[in-house]
């Protein structure tokens, strides 16, 4: 028991001095975030729409978060726009019903998906449709499949749903800030139609939401999945989120690449890295990436890594590779010449005759008690 309780008091002794530090242990966490949602529940009725916003806070590091919904009833469609967004980014959120949805109050699961997932409810309450004011919307067929940089267009019509006619205005919510959107006429009367112009911009290849909600005395929403098009090689570009790091050997450091697409397809990308020291690791999460992501880097620096300038590079590979040069600083170790007297503890360097021993029990030391003399309380580094 005495010799189980010594033990114990030798590795407590070696943690609180960090002595049985892993290098491992200096690894970066996980990106994380928060989630939120602007207004948390809403009321419409059979066939209308509710709306709210989802944000995030980046807590650790950046990724990419994937949203989608559960638990909602029959008729209700939850769309996101975008679907894919970056923590710290939002999405614009319409929980749109039909006349099938059953009257009632209904809690909707809001799914973020990443390294590390959360999720937030909203409380959806759905009432009877009132005939005196309802009125219908709807998009015409096919949805617009448009080329980058040019414009099409897309029918909305109106019913009044055996009710008058009433004043209507219309708005539209895009996933992405390079949809440029023009709707003519704004104000319609139920019964009447309008044309929505949509006009890709900077976007790459791919499908984007678009929300068009229709206001009159209760509120209705259509969604059309605009296709853009762009003939051109498929590319994407990487910044470093920071560039640079500083740190002292045994430790880690992080960085977030972020990668957008310029031209073309979207495409999917693997991660690698070059030119970094001996003892020091490089990883990426994910990869593959979407070119159109977050890729967390970490970096972790082992104990023997000498001081000095290292700049690593990192790569991501699809249809073409693009790298990005991460200057990674190690201050050089000062290790302690030996000297007798001093308490050692299970992990302790010391510097002794230009040799460096890491200590392996731990004790007081005395004269006589040198490192190349006490093979029992000390090894070579």
């Amino acid at each position: 028991m005495k010799r189980l309780v010594r033990l114990c008091a030798v590795v407590l002794a070696a943690v609180m001095a960090g002595g049985l530090a892993d290098p491992a242990l200096a690894t970066p966490p996980e990106p994380d975030y928060t989630v939120a949602l602007t207004e948390t529940s809403g009321t419409t009725d059979q066939g209308g729409v509710a709306s709210t916003t989802f944000t995030s806070t980046v807590i650790t590091g950046g990724t990419t978060i994937a949203l989608s919904a559960r638990g909602a009833p029959e008729g209700v469609t939850v769309t996101f726009a975008p679907e894919y967004t970056y923590s710290g980014g939002g999405s614009a959120i319409a929980i749109t019903t039909s006349r099938a949805t059953p009257p009632g109050t209904y809690p909707i699961a809001i799914d973020a998906r990443a390294g590390i997932s959360h999720s937030v409810t909203y409380t959806l309450t759905v009432l009877p449709v009132d005939p005196a004011s309802d009125f219908t919307v709807a998009l015409g067929d096919p949805a617009p499949t448009v080329d980058r940089g040019t414009s099409g267009a897309v029918t909305l019509t109106s019913a009044t749903g055996g009710a008058a006619p009433q004043t209507v205005a219309l708005s539209a919510v895009v996933a992405h800030q390079g949809i440029g959107v023009s709707i003519a006429p704004a104000t319609i009367t139920s019964g009447e139609s309008s044309v929505i112009t949509l006009s890709p911009a900077n976007l790459p290849f791919g499908s984007y939401n678009v929300i068009v909600y229709a206001t009159g005395t209760v509120r209705r929403a259509a969604v059309l999945r605009l296709t853009v098009r762009d003939g051109r090689p498929d590319d994407f570009s990487v910044r470093l989120l920071p560039a640079t790091a500083t740190v002292d050997p045994g430790q880690g450091a992080s960085t977030t690449a972020l990668l957008q697409t310029t031209q073309g397809r979207r495409q999917r990308v693997t991660f690698s890295s070059s030119g970094a020291p001996e003892g020091v690791t490089v990883t990426g999460w994910p990869s593959p990436a979407d070119s159109d992501a977050y890729v967390a880097v970490r970096v972790v620096v082992g104990q023997k890594v000498p001081g000095g300038t290292y700049p690593i590079t990192l790569a991501f590979t699809g249809a073409v590779t693009r790298t990005a040069t991460y200057t990674l600083t190690v201050r050089p170790r000062v290790i302690p010449a030996w000297q007798a007297g001093h308490v050692y503890f299970v992990g302790d360097l010391a510097l002794y005759d230009g040799v460096v021993y890491r200590c392996t029990y731990q004790h007081t030391s005395m004269p006589g008690w040198e490192p190349p003399r006490m093979p029992s309380l000390w090894a070579l580094w």
